[in-house]
């Protein structure tokens, strides 16, 4: 396990792919240090994580258990060679097998986790996987590598703390500190008296606060084509709705914001399992921008596609519908089925 912990330490700095040099990545909102991924990019860490975990466990297709089997030298091999950006799919990793009571891939993911918590130099980072590893987790067995792991984090927190770094970098993470002291109002007012640095912070402050209001300023910048921030606010609104319920986020579909049905649909599709009946109800939607999202949100969840094309008319669209509701009565187990069944990681 020991070596197994190292080649996973070693490998978690070495990037999946190397990034183009003629088209540079974006930041991520969230951990500033990590870049921008796309809706297929973090589905394949999400892929790669949830083979591990089968692996491990063993799962419905009666794949072979343990460390020593074919299936899991492949997984492994996978995960070694992750990098850095796979970060976000780790900690959903960690939290659905927590959930299920496994406690091996727990103790590998948790692991891979702490190398990379260790070697960061990111505030932001730190602290999203302080307040997101283990979010809803009760289950006594498993809070032990939260506590840990928590732990951890604060250390990294001190110590990042009390480096000697410029001026401006002391300020920043200082700035990043205050935010999370502020009440949500005071946020929504940063939002709207602020600029450039501090307003960023306080949007991404916004997306961790369960709150009415959050969730309405994040839609109203994500809104607003005139908005600097208005990409990133679209991204922080999808995590937003990716930390409700599984009524909440359907109720979110429903919402009579289109931005927030837009933020939705792609929540959705990142849903485990993925969200289907909403994203075909969305089909239906008003708004085209909305049922665009919710056609690409559906065939990135299901890896099918019924249609209907962008700008098809009324009645090629409700043949998609029934199409996509066709097949999705086929299935065997769906949605919240799925969720029962703890051996089932990948979507469809």
């Amino acid at each position: 396990m020991a070596v197994l912990m190292l080649n996973l330490a070693i490998a978690l700095l070495l990037p999946l792919a190397p990034p183009s040099k003629d088209v540079p990545r974006e930041p991520n909102p969230l951990v500033p240090s990590l870049h921008q991924l796309s809706d297929d990019e973090e589905a394949e860490f999400d892929r790669i994580v949830n083979r591990f975990i089968r692996a491990d466990i063993g799962d419905a297709d009666n794949l072979p258990i343990g460390h020593h089997s074919r299936e899991y030298r492949q997984a492994y091999q996978a995960l070694r060679k992750m990098g850095p950006d796979g970060f976000f799919a780790l900690i959903r990793g960690f939290n659905r097998a927590a959930k299920m009571e496994y406690s091996c891939p727990t103790q590998v993911l948790s692991e891979l986790l702490k190398w990379q918590i260790k070697a960061s130099n990111d505030p932001q980072l730190v602290l999203y996987a302080k307040e997101n590893l283990g979010v809803g987790l009760l289950h006594a067995s498993q809070r032990q590598y939260v506590n840990g792991f928590r732990r951890l984090c604060n250390r990294r927190l001190a110590a990042l703390g009390s480096q000697s770094r410029p001026k401006a970098q002391v300020a920043d993470l200082r700035l990043a500190q205050e935010m999370t002291r502020l009440s949500v109002s005071q946020l929504v007012q940063a939002v709207g008296a602020s600029k450039g640095l501090r307003r960023k912070l306080a949007l991404t402050e916004l997306e961790k606060r369960d709150d009415p209001q959050a969730l309405a300023t994040l839609a109203a910048v994500a809104a607003d084509q005139e908005d600097a921030e208005r990409t990133e606010a679209r991204n922080l609104l999808v995590h937003h709705l990716l930390r409700q319920s599984d009524e909440g986020l359907k109720k979110s579909c429903k919402d009579s914001r289109p931005e927030v049905r837009i933020a939705a649909a792609r929540a959705a599709s990142r849903h485990k399992p993925p969200l289907v009946e909403p994203l075909i109800a969305l089909l239906a939607d008003d708004d085209a921008v909305v049922r665009t999202a919710a056609h690409t949100a559906l065939v990135r969840a299901t890896h099918k596609d019924f249609g209907p094309a962008d700008n098809a008319p009324e009645s090629l669209r409700a043949h998609a519908i029934v199409r996509w509701r066709a097949w999705l009565a086929k299935q065997p187990a769906q949605n919240e089925d799925r969720a029962a069944n703890p051996k089932t990681l990948s979507p469809f």
